[in-house]
């Protein structure tokens, strides 16, 4: 099972920011997930909510600062809400990235600034249909990393969730959510995903079981589990073959696996 560095992962470190990234390239992650939006001026910027409320001392939408402002507000510890070439930058060809765009508008400016960094390694993820369709434009031979509620049991726990964080999550998410657990269908998103051309297929921890991996694992697909904090839930998903696991915590899930690792031999 390979680690990946949700937000870079936000235990020790503010997440989404360069402090964030630079303990999880430390700590030797398989891959790092980020956000994107994009500031007032037309730079995509990294930071998982639509506004500043809930990780930095500054409150109002991302996309009412500029680049320059986003740098002055705190984002915990004397971090800053990074621009995207900043972690580009910060990255290089060290790690693969999950570029997850969180705002449709950042996309073109993003593709823009991708092509500039020809070394790095990246997928692209978006619950904007419209921004994978963009990507794979841009980027044919990009394998995207799609996602798939997997099953009731997995939607009503996502469901459960948003409902915790209404202070960032819109009610007509809640909402929409809400009415596609009535419609879970694994096989068609795997339809979708293997349409993009990707490899990865991420669901909610709690939807993925045995049942699951095993319809993914027989079309070739990967399946990536988010986010998992907990190491008995960690240990479970491993038990069972979860291919990817997502978290906040890289360095307990990191241990977790590489003492597996010891104890099976």
């Amino acid at each position: 099972m390979k680690i990946v560095a949700h937000r870079g992962g936000g235990f020790e470190t503010p997440e989404n920011t360069l402090a964030a990234f630079a303990n999880a390239i430390a700590l030797d992650v398989e891959l790092m997930e980020l956000d994107i939006h994009l500031s007032k001026d037309g730079f995509p910027v990294v930071i998982h909510d639509a506004t500043l409320d809930r990780t930095t001392n500054a409150t109002g939408p991302v996309r009412d600062r500029t680049a320059a402002e986003l740098r002055q507000v705190d984002a915990g510890k004397g971090e800053y809400v990074p621009q995207l070439s900043e972690v580009f930058e910060l990255v290089g060809d060290r790690k693969p990235l999950v570029l997850e765009f969180k705002a449709l508008e950042a996309v073109a400016p993003a593709i823009e600034l991708i092509r500039q960094f020809p070394q790095l390694r990246w997928s692209g993820l978006s619950a904007f249909p419209e921004a994978q369709e963009l990507l794979k434009q841009a980027f044919p031979e990009m394998k995207p990393i799609t996602g798939s509620l997997g099953s009731v049991k997995g939607a009503e726990g996502l469901l459960d969730l948003l409902k915790q964080h209404r202070e960032v999550v819109p009610e007509s998410a809640i909402a929409a959510l809400t009415d596609r657990i009535k419609d879970v269908d694994l096989e068609r998103d795997l339809d979708r995903a293997a349409e993009l051309g990707a490899e990865i297929v991420i669901v909610y921890y709690t939807g993925v079981d045995a049942e699951l991996l095993d319809q993914a694992h027989r079309r070739g697909f990967k399946i990536g589990a988010w986010t998992v904090n907990d190491p008995a839930e960690a240990q479970r998903l491993l038990d069972m073959g979860t291919d990817y696991l997502i978290t906040d915590d890289p360095k307990t899930m990191k241990a977790l696996v590489e003492n597996a690792g010891i104890a099976a031999h």
